[in-house]
């Protein structure tokens, strides 16, 4: 990552996802009443999914109607909420990922350290919430399935974990290349020493 350019198209692809999760945590927040009809949502497949009780994954319709539903309001919330905050958070990576070049000494890695940080909790979110989508949806895992024969198996919500992990392989390039500059710099003697 000694390079620019492929910062740059890193931190572009960066803001693509960011606001991918941004935009649509926000059609959930304008939306109004999200955190309120997710309860319905769920038990009807809301157009996008099996109607409860119909999901080839028969462990997750348990486990919407034993832990989701009953807090399906608190949910929403964190839902709309975690998408919102997820999307700023890549964005914030992407300024950091372009920033920490900019930067002398332990802020360079300071701000590398934090990009690494911050793609890395975001990874684990993003992987978490598109994998209980498409569990929703009736997605199996595998993802061969011949009921899917007239549909695309890689959907955006089974790209962009696979994205995520690939923006997390650059983020620990960058945090390599920030400790191999600073072990570089040669460490300079105090004033009051002198």
């Amino acid at each position: 990552m000694s390079q620019t350019s492929p910062r740059y198209l890193f931190a572009i692809v960066q803001v693509i996802v960011g606001l991918n999760w941004l935009l649509t945590g926000l059609n959930k927040l304008f939306f109004g009443s999200f955190p309120q009809s997710l309860g319905n949502a769920l038990r009807t497949g809301a157009g996008v999914a099996p109607a409860l009780g119909h999901n080839p994954n028969g462990w997750y319709d348990a486990f919407i109607q034993a832990f989701i539903l009953p807090n399906s309001l608190i949910y929403g919330y964190l839902i709309e909420w975690g998408e919102v905050c997820t999307g700023v958070a890549y964005l914030i990576g992407a300024i950091l990922l372009l920033s920490w070049s900019q930067q002398k000494g332990r802020s360079s890695l300071w701000s590398a350290r934090l990009q690494l940080i911050m793609t890395t909790v975001l990874t684990i979110i993003t992987t978490f919430m598109c994998l209980n989508f498409n569990f929703w949806r009736g997605r199996t895992l595998p993802l061969f399935d011949p009921k899917f024969a007239y549909g695309p198996i890689w959907e955006a919500n089974l790209i962009l974990p696979i994205v995520s992990l690939c923006l997390l392989i650059v983020s620990v390039g960058v945090w390599q290349e920030a400790m191999r500059t600073l072990a570089s710099v040669p460490l300079q003697k105090n004033a009051k020493n002198t």
